[in-house]
């Protein structure tokens, strides 16, 4: 178990050698309620060309910009795609010297992965 806050705990299991959240238990606590307009749950993504990545989730699945900031140099600093009732966040991937928070925020390419 892990112990996320006080009185909530995620209950995970070893899977073919990844860690799976198997059950949460909240210990009484409760989530407060969704937002009206937004969805239960969202996602981010992150790439080395979030713009060309951005543009291709709208033409090849039907993507709709909700909101994209771009800052110096034309990078995208955030942006919200919707898709019916859902939400992803995508934007560029930020390693080394540009990690926020103590965490690299890697693209599936800088991550050895396949999507």
């Amino acid at each position: 178990m892990v112990t996320v806050a006080e009185g909530a705990r995620f209950v995970t299991q070893s899977i073919n050698g990844t860690i799976a959240i198997v059950e949460v238990e909240t210990g009484g606590l409760s989530m407060n309620p969704t937002p009206n307009g937004w969805p239960r749950i969202s996602s981010g993504l992150y790439y080395r060309d979030p713009a060309a990545m951005i543009d291709w989730l709208c033409a090849a699945f039907g993507f709709e910009v909700k909101i994209k900031v771009v800052g110096e140099d034309g990078r995208i600093e955030h942006s919200e795609l919707t898709y019916g009732d859902g939400l992803i966040m995508v934007g560029g991937e930020r390693v080394g010297s540009a990690a926020r928070w103590g965490v690299e925020f890697r693209s599936p390419a800088s991550a050895l992965c396949n999507t």
